[in-house]
């Protein structure tokens, strides 16, 4: 069962949600008192709710202004790191999207434990190529819910990544990510796919992206040529505030 969630959080998380997807029109928040009622909570709730987005870098407070909207740093999904820098890493037209389909559960009975489907249902199943200049360098396979799939419109898949679209289209959001990366000698799939023999070997990425209240959203295994990744993330300290401009 997923702990409990404070309420400043949730607020803060639908806010964040709403900013990364542009329903606010301009820079401006509502004023708190209209937040607060909307929410059904305080305003001391709501100003630690917006506090919490203050540090994330996506508001600023500016006295006899109200609370403004960064838009440059919409793209901080949480208070230390960038999700960005993890779902942008590989460029789209390096992406080559070779299937999208359901899948039944019991094709992939880790994933469906994952993702809490059952086994009789399917699993919505992406599988990607990346490559540059005709080589290919890594292949990526892609887990979700089918549910997050039927909101997304079909001619959108493969045209960004599909954490951005589930934010877009299905209103879930991603609010943490749990990534392991291994070094392992190659399989069957790895050596066909990227050209590499059984003593070459390759990076493996598993990541998981997880909603606000802790239930796994998205699952994907990333698999790499170890001569041809390299990830660069940026991490930011939770308490850092933006300069005033």
């Amino acid at each position: 069962m997923a702990r409990s969630t404070p309420a400043h959080r949730r607020i803060a998380e639908e806010i964040r949600r709403r900013i990364i997807a542009e329903e606010y029109e301009g820079d401006s928040l509502p004023p708190e008192v209209r937040l607060a009622e909307e929410f059904g909570v305080s305003r001391p709730t709501v100003r630690v709710a917006l506090q919490h987005l203050v540090n994330d870098g996506l508001l600023v407070r500016q006295a006899g202004s109200g609370t403004r909207i960064l838009r440059d740093g919409r793209n901080a999904y949480w208070a230390i790191g960038s999700l960005s820098d993890l779902t942008g890493e590989f460029r789209l037209d390096e992406v080559v999207t070779m299937s999208a389909r359901p899948i039944p559960a019991s094709e992939r009975p880790d994933m469906a434990e994952l993702l809490g489907i059952g086994a009789d249902r399917d699993l919505y199943h992406i599988h990607r190529l990346l490559s540059k200049d005709g080589f290919a360098y890594g292949y990526s396979h892609m887990y979700c819910d089918p549910s997050l799939e039927e909101s997304i419109p079909r001619e959108e898949i493969g045209k960004s990544f599909f954490i951005d679209l589930v934010l877009r289209y299905s209103r879930q959001m991603a609010v943490r990510v749990q990534q392991r990366t291994s070094a392992i000698l190659p399989d069957a799939e790895a050596r066909a796919t990227l050209g590499i023999d059984e003593y070459s070997p390759v990076l493996v990425l598993r990541r998981t992206y997880f909603a606000i209240d802790d239930a796994p959203l998205v699952h994907i295994d990333l698999t790499c040529r170890g001569d041809k990744f390299e990830q660069v993330i940026n991490l930011v300290h939770s308490g850092w505030t933006p300069p005033a401009r």
